[in-house]
C-alpha cells in the first residue's frame, strides 16, 4: 500500500483523481452514459496545492427495479503521468429515493495497482419537473468521498449535471471541486 500511496501523491501532483457519477432515476433494463469534466483543487499535504483537470466516464445498466450495476472509469495524465481508477459497483435500490452501493475501486498509478472494497449511500429528489438534487457518500479504506449535486433534465433522456465534489485520501491528498457533466439515458 505504501507504494501505491506514494505513486498516488507523485501522481496528485500532475494529475487529480476522477470524479463520480450522478445519481440518476433509471426504469428496468434502461441504461445511462455519461461524461464530466473538473478542474478541481487538489492539496497533497507537505507540497501544497494546484488546479487540475479530471475527465469521468461512466456506464450504468438497471438490471432489475432495485439493481443497477456501473462502472466509472478515469484516465487522467498530465506532463507524462497518469493515474486511473476504475470503480465496478452494484447500486441497490431501498427505496426510490435511497440507495446502497457496493463493489470495487482499483487504483492504478505509476506502476501501482492495487484493489479496495467500496460502498457507500445515495439519496435523491425531485427539486422541480426538471431538477433532481442529490448527496452521495462512498468510502474505501484509502479515501472518503463526499458529492453533493443537481441535475436537469434537457430532454426526456438527455441531462446535464453540476455537483460538488470532496475526497480526502488517507489525510494526505484533498480533492474537491465542482463538476459538470452530461449523461444520456436510452
Amino acid at each position: 500500500m505504501k507504494k501505491l500511496l506514494a505513486g498516488l501523491v507523485g501522481s496528485m501532483l500532475v494529475a487529480s483523481v476522477g470524479f463520480a457519477a450522478p445519481a440518476v432515476n433509471l426504469a428496468q433494463s434502461e441504461t445511462v452514459i455519461g461524461y464530466g469534466y473538473a478542474n478541481p483543487s487538489v492539496d497533497v499535504s507537505g507540497f501544497g496545492s494546484t488546479d487540475l483537470n479530471s475527465n469521468d466516464f461512466y456506464l450504468k445498466n438497471a438490471v432489475t427495479d432495485k439493481i443497477t450495476l456501473g462502472v466509472e472509469y478515469n484516465n487522467l495524465s498530465k506532463s507524462g503521468e497518469a493515474l486511473k481508477t476504475t470503480d465496478l459497483a452494484a447500486e441497490y435500490a431501498v427505496d426510490k429515493n435511497f440507495s446502497i452501493i457496493a463493489g470495487n475501486r482499483n487504483y492504478d498509478s505509476a506502476g501501482a495497482t492495487e484493489n479496495k472494497f467500496l460502498y457507500g449511500i445515495t439519496a435523491k429528489t425531485k427539486l422541480a419537473s426538471q431538477f433532481t438534487g442529490y448527496v452521495s457518500y462512498l468510502k474505501t479504506s484509502e479515501e472518503n468521498e463526499w458529492v453533493v449535486g443537481t441535475t436537469y433534465d434537457v430532454t426526456k433522456n438527455t441531462f446535464v449535471d453540476l455537483s460538488y465534489i470532496n475526497r480526502d485520501f488517507s489525510d494526505l491528498i484533498t480533492v474537491k471541486g465542482l463538476q459538470i457533466g452530461v449523461g444520456y439515458k436510452f
